[in-house]
């Protein structure tokens, strides 16, 4: 029902009705907090087990992974609660999960589901706690270019390169930063040295498969990388993308059975080797109405043993100026007279109207800053109304 208010905005007669209809899908579908749904671990506080497996189904639809991955840890806590909450389903009185997104699912498959809720919500808690720690240990700064730093370490014997990049770039509204990451297709056009970018399979609203192809001077390497979002606005008033390279084999390249992978081209000159991105995350933090903070570390594996100017050629020309050119395509979309591909997909692509926008609209409200408008936005209005009201049930 809330990625649908953007269609159910054109059928309202007046802004107002529309904002009625809009609180009341979000009473149906957010579950409250109270003692009758509750996600408390003390067992003498009372908790209905299917307003809780709804919450957590809501959750894991907006993306809040840590939020729901905690909420399930606190329903498994008593084995009991979890039996009704599976009783409860079994008899299609637990389908909620956002608007009735499990209506058809069986109990297997929601475990599937619940069972990659925790491997994602555990590598996105360590993604957190290792961005905000900071740690500086071992690490050889590069260079700093338009207020970003990027810092580089190896590790003797591990032919693996650890890259870090971070800093604060002005006038960045945190929704156009999301957008230019999520049109990961679209990559080619601003990154520098990526030749090529394809969106291989939608497995979530925020969660892609991509390929994706590097030329530089002397080497031609691509990679097939999963990367997702999470959502951590009403944390800390940040967002995350945490990835990695898609395994080709083993157990863990079971999860990707049926998944459209495409196998490694040998036949380009100079591409030895799949790169092996072994780890990558990322945090976006709004720390005013116009300042983004920025921290990425990434883990990549060239698979293949490069000279020590080849390794700075990287660090210094493709990792040093990703995030000031990811910068500069966001900031064109908020520019009306400069054309925009990301702007001509934010205006179109219902996942901005029935998410994104009002998800950062209501932060934006939240912390008393003016809300941004993205030129040309239809739905401007409605975004506006669904913000308060989703920030409102968010609390």
């Amino acid at each position: 029902e809330m990625n649908c208010f953007a269609v159910g905005y054109t059928a309202c007669e007046s802004l107002d009705a529309f904002s009625e209809a809009l609180a009341d899908a979000v009473q149906r579908a957010l579950p409250s907090r109270g003692s009758n749904g509750g996600t408390s671990t003390d067992p003498n506080v009372p908790m209905d087990p299917t307003a809780a497996l709804e919450r957590i189904l809501w959750l894991l639809e907006d993306e809040q992974l840590i939020d729901a991955c905690t909420a399930l840890e606190e329903l498994e806590v008593t084995p009991e609660r979890w039996e009704a909450a599976k009783a409860a389903f079994a008899q299609g009185e637990g389908s909620g999960g956002g608007g009735g997104a499990e209506s058809n699912s069986t109990w297997e498959e929601l475990e599937e589901r619940l069972a990659n809720l925790k491997v994602q919500g555990a590598e996105c808690r360590k993604a957190k706690s290792e961005l905000e720690r900071q740690e500086e240990e071992g690490w050889i700064e590069a260079q700093t270019w338009f207020g970003i730093t990027t810092s580089y370490k190896m590790v003797d014997g591990d032919p693996s390169i650890w890259v870090k990049m971070e800093g604060e770039q002005e006038d960045l509204p945190m929704v156009c930063t999301g957008a230019v990451l999520r049109e990961a297709d679209l990559y080619k056009t601003w990154m520098p040295f990526v030749t090529r970018s394809d969106i291989l399979k939608w497995k979530g609203q925020a969660s892609l498969l991509g390929h994706f192809e590097i030329t530089v001077p002397l080497m031609f390497r691509d990679a097939v990388i999963h990367a997702y979002a999470c959502d951590t606005l009403t944390q800390d008033g940040s967002f995350m993308l945490v990835g990695k390279s898609v395994p080709g084999d083993g157990q863990e390249a079971s999860v990707y059975e049926g998944d459209p992978i495409p196998p490694f081209d040998r036949s380009s000159w100079g591409n030895k080797a799949r790169i092996d991105v072994k780890a990558f995350k990322a945090q976006f933090s709004q720390v005013t109405a116009t300042t983004c903070r920025v921290r990425v570390v990434a883990c990549v594996d060239p698979r293949v043993p490069l000279p020590m100017p080849l390794i700075n050629f990287s660090i210094k020309k493709i990792a040093g100026v990703i995030l000031v050119f990811l910068a500069r395509a966001a900031r064109v979309i908020m520019e009306p007279k400069k054309e925009s591909e990301h702007r001509d997909r934010m205006n179109r692509d219902p996942f901005y109207a029935g998410w994104l926008i009002p998800k950062c609209d209501a932060f934006y409200e939240r912390m008393g800053w003016p809300k941004v408008h993205i030129p040309g936005s239809k739905t401007d209005a409605a975004a506006s109304v669904a913000g308060a009201v989703g920030g409102a049930a968010a609390m």
